[in-house]
């Protein structure tokens, strides 16, 4: 078995990310439109914006995803 990596998304990861996105949804059982979708992703790849993504890697397939936010501390 391949060791286990965590990296942050990069824009090539897009196709990686898709399936594992909508897997979250389907699991949920909520449904998030291709629009909305679309421009999380661009968010995740925007510095400026204080969401991110990362995805964890078995060997050369994606096989699970984070999002989180950077909130400011006090």
């Amino acid at each position: 078995m391949s060791t286990l990596s965590i990296r942050a998304i990069t824009a090539a990861d897009h196709a990686a990310w898709l399936p594992l996105w909508q897997g979250y949804q389907r699991f949920y059982k909520t449904v998030i439109s291709d629009d909305t979708s679309a421009t999380t992703w661009q968010r995740f790849l925007d510095g400026a914006e204080p969401i991110n993504a990362a995805l964890a890697w078995q060997g050369d397939k994606a096989v699970g995803l984070v999002h989180f936010i950077y909130h400011r501390s006090t």
